[in-house]
């Protein structure tokens, strides 16, 4: 048996009764999804899908006025004037995320004044503009993730950070925001590991790495004889081996 019930919003609620058992059919929440215009210089507090290009901004493009907002661009456009920034994320304000945006011919694209409570997450973004991203140390130092800003990679080199003498492929980490190089494929301590890493994986925010390796020192009793699975956390320098059963046995 089929019966409906209309809600207070004017949408129907759906009840389906079969073998005794009743299904409720309830219509998802769309609303948010919903794309809305938009104007240079608006501060937005709600979750936002662009449904506009916006162009020749004299000033700021958008500026994200609440933690815990997602702003979709839906591959629309924020086009500055040679100067202003396109999108402002003020000092206090954390969680949000940046999506799917195009930001060009500003001073700045995204500019994070200060860190919130909650990291931010900025990711598949076109950014063309003087200064692309701007992060303060202490905002970088909490972890906001900005897509393509961090790279893992394997490599032979010895001179790409000081003092590699294992004369092993490594796994490397750069961060393009900071110009800097890490070695992750190395014990807590800063001991290099006695044998190949590879195939290194990031995190979607960037502080694990995951790889392959041969190295026998990189955790205390690795005494298996094979090529394991590690994962290095970048905030606090730990390395930890995943293949292992539940009781601890490689």
């Amino acid at each position: 048996m089929i019966s409906g019930m209309q809600t207070q919003g004017g949408g129907w609620v759906l009840s389906l009764t079969l073998l005794g058992v009743m299904w409720m059919i309830v219509p998802v929440d769309e609303s948010r999804a919903q794309p809305v215009e938009v104007t240079c210089g608006q501060t937005l507090t709600t979750d936002t899908t662009m449904a506009n290009d916006l162009n020749d901004c004299p000033g700021d493009g958008l500026i994200l006025g609440a933690s815990d907002l997602r702003l979709d661009c839906a591959f629309h456009t924020l086009m500055g004037s040679g100067t202003g920034i396109g999108i402002r994320i003020p000092a206090g304000i954390g969680g949000v995320e940046i999506v799917n945006c195009r930001i060009t011919q500003f001073g700045t694209g995204v500019d994070i004044a200060g860190r919130g409570e909650t990291p931010n997450l900025i990711a598949n973004n076109v950014l063309n503009n003087a200064i692309n991203v701007n992060v303060p140390d202490d905002v970088l130092n909490h972890w906001d993730y900005m897509d393509g800003l961090v790279v893992a990679f394997r490599s032979s080199a010895t001179n790409l950070v000081p003092g590699d003498t294992n004369g092993e492929h490594d796994v490397f980490v750069h961060d393009r925001l900071r110009a800097s190089t890490s070695v992750a494929s190395m014990t807590a301590s800063g001991v290099q590991g006695d044998g190949r890493s590879t195939t290194p994986v990031l995190s979607a925010d960037g502080r694990l790495v995951v790889f392959s390796s041969r190295a026998t020192n990189l955790v205390p009793g690795d005494t298996n004889g094979f090529e394991d699975i590690f994962m290095h956390d970048r905030r606090s320098g730990s390395v930890t081996r995943l293949n292992l059963a539940p009781d601890g046995v490689q």
